[in-house]
């Protein structure tokens, strides 16, 4: 959904980014994939609530900002929240991955971005899930092995992969 780039007095577009997604729902659900979504603030709620309409399964919230209403709304409809690196320097993000049960976290790096913090000045590589992964066990208590143990089992789970019990 449209946040950044939207104009200010452009709310007459958005019923048409809602059908767009309703589009893309009912294609998830037709072939059973998961809906990955960048919704932010309010537009996280009225997103939720047409993935509850379409019934899709499986969604992941990727860089997440909402209220903690939505956030919990999300986890309970059961779908996925993913941190980025930002959790190693924000503490919105940080509040966020402590909401977040661990069997519903995912991280991710979503580059290019220009991060702040101890990323400043770099270009993004998947190389910042290692910081993410020993910030999110800081955060949360279990070792950083856990967590990515965890992170991968919540990958499969989201993406629907079996791979048995190797994991």
């Amino acid at each position: 959904m449209p946040y950044y780039t939207r104009e200010p007095d452009n709310s007459c577009l958005l019923p048409a980014y809602t059908d767009l997604l309703r589009n893309f729902c009912r294609l998830a659900v037709e072939l059973e994939l998961p809906m990955s979504l960048h919704a932010v603030h309010e537009q996280a709620a009225m997103a939720l609530q047409v993935l509850e309409e379409e019934m899709v399964p499986r969604a992941q919230f990727h860089w997440l900002k909402a209220d903690s209403k939505t956030v919990a709304a999300i986890l309970a409809a059961g779908h996925f929240i993913s941190v980025t690196p930002e959790i190693c320097y924000r503490k919105r993000d940080q509040d966020l991955c402590r909401a977040v049960g661990d069997e519903q976290l995912l991280l991710e790096t979503d580059g290019p971005w220009p991060f702040e913090g101890i990323f400043a000045g770099q270009l993004t590589t998947p190389l910042f899930l290692k910081h993410s992964v020993s910030q999110v066990a800081r955060i949360k208590g279990p070792e950083e092995k856990i967590i990515e143990e965890q992170c991968d089992k919540n990958s499969l789970t989201f993406l629907a992969i079996s791979i048995g019990d190797d994991l």
